[in-house]
């Protein structure tokens, strides 16, 4: 079985990582985390309409161009190694990925191209008070009454969720765990951002009293376990990338810094750490 990447992927890999280099230096990424926005959207639709990176896993009759996640996951790879911030993870992958496993054709129809394009932002509010994602239970409770279903409770470290136009909410049903529809300018919610100790990253805490939510799944438990396991492999592309800068600047340093007249990646005691 052959693990490597195919000419296609690879030059995927090489138009982002090229791409990057030119429009997400180290400065620039500093006056991203420093917009209101947290990413530079300029950037972000660059991306998203020359490469199209905001749909490739998705099928072409929803906006995208439909490849697998795969492909998504070598640019997440790419992003973290330029710790280039962008709504890719949470809106893209997380929240779109989900809208595919619960809501129906018309309302995926309606959302997912706009998503794709970067048009739009998507998010998941799901984690508890401490930060996990449980698969079968939420801080969010959702009651009906003669229909009309309202959420209460809250949900914290929302990728993007201060900044949604879109807004999926994970809550506990009387059968179990569903997910919910729900307008992010709707009365009784608040949404607070949180800042991360990766700046990269934009969070929020969302604040739910009876908020009126629209059912897309009373039955969600199957589809939040296919989600998570999504969101795990593609954390581990972003962080995959982000570790090679790192190996790749100690290797660089050790090969410029001079000290006793030698490069320091010459001495012994630390090519044994480096190894």
């Amino acid at each position: 079985m052959y693990f490597g990447l195919d000419d296609e992927q690879r030059e995927l890999s090489s138009t982002i990582e090229a791409f990057l280099a030119r429009r997400s230096s180290s400065a620039d990424v500093r006056l991203a985390v420093e917009s209101d926005l947290g990413h530079d959207a300029a950037l972000w639709g660059s991306l998203c309409r020359e490469i199209g990176v905001g749909g490739l896993h998705l099928p072409e009759d929803l906006g995208g161009a439909g490849y697998s996640l795969f492909e998504t996951q070598i640019v997440l790879e790419r992003l973290g190694q330029a710790l280039a911030p962008a709504p890719l993870l949470g809106s893209n992958v997380i929240a779109a990925e989900l809208i595919r496993r619960t809501a129906d054709a018309d309302r995926q129809a309606a959302l997912l191209p706009a998503i794709a394009a970067g048009e739009q932002i998507a998010a998941v509010a799901w984690a508890d008070a401490e930060g996990r994602h449980q698969l079968d239970s939420s801080d969010v409770v959702a009651t009906s009454n003669d229909g009309a279903w309202q959420l209460d409770g809250r949900a914290t470290l929302v990728l993007d969720g201060d900044l949604a136009d879109v807004l999926l909410v994970v809550a506990r049903v009387e059968a179990g765990i569903g997910v919910f529809h729900v307008d992010p300018q709707a009365a009784g919610l608040v949404r607070t951002r949180r800042i991360a100790l990766d700046l990269t990253l934009r969070f929020a805490d969302i604040d739910l009293t009876s908020v009126a939510a629209e059912p897309w799944s009373l039955d969600a438990g199957r589809a939040l376990e296919q989600v998570h396991t999504i969101a795990l492999a593609m954390i581990a592309g972003w962080q995959v990338g982000t570790a090679q800068r790192g190996l790749d600047m100690t290797v660089d340093y050790a090969k410029t810094r001079m000290q006793f007249g030698r490069t320091i990646g010459s001495f012994q005691a630390l090519k044994h750490r480096m190894a």
